[in-house]
């Protein structure tokens, strides 16, 4: 019988030491390289409209940003790429990669091959890695966004707003994402 052998976890050193193009669309999980699926259209438009709705209200301080890596944890390494970041300008201009309590809000729009990671695993994964708020926007058959901003015992607790209406609170300021809008 011939046998595969199991590929070696890395580490975050190993993880950023490979070459940027190997990373665009991937993950690291516990140390092992899992790829991200590639995001639709109608995805990619939704992350431009939250972009938008963030930018409005907060201006420069607070940069709307893609392609940012959110390092969870060292052991085992498990670096996550949302679809939008939050942050103060101050803490990712120019940066590859950040800390989750660097960041102000996580986004993840959910994809059909993303929605149980969108909504349990990366949801206990930012609340431990200290990102304030975590927001999803689905948009598929029951179009509905979450807002998670409570953190109880390490894990965000039930979302709030109504499913339609989601309010995100940045450094005392209010802004307002309507699935109508983010779909429309």
């Amino acid at each position: 019988m011939v046998t595969t052998p199991l590929p070696t976890p890395l580490d975050l050193d190993a993880w950023f030491d490979l070459p940027e193009d190997e990373l665009e669309r991937h993950e690291l999980v516990a140390g092992y390289v899992t790829m991200s699926p590639g995001e639709s259209y109608e995805n990619r438009r939704v992350g431009t409209r939250v972009m938008l709705a963030f930018h409005r209200v907060l201006g420069d301080d607070y940069l709307p940003v893609t392609d940012l890596d959110i390092v969870i944890s060292e052991v085992p390494a498990t670096v996550r790429r949302p679809d939008v970041v939050i942050a103060h300008g101050d803490a990712v201009r120019g940066a590859k990669r950040v800390r989750g309590r660097d960041v102000e809000v996580v986004v993840e729009i959910v994809s059909p091959g993303s929605v149980e990671t969108d909504w349990l695993r990366k949801r206990s994964e930012y609340a431990a890695a200290g990102v304030p708020t975590y927001v999803v926007v689905d948009v598929r058959d029951t179009p509905r966004v979450a807002v998670f901003d409570r953190v109880e015992a390490g894990s965000y607790v039930d979302p709030t707003g109504d499913g339609r209406v989601g309010v995100v609170t940045v450094a005392g300021r209010e802004v307002v994402l309507r699935v109508e809008e983010l779909q429309a």
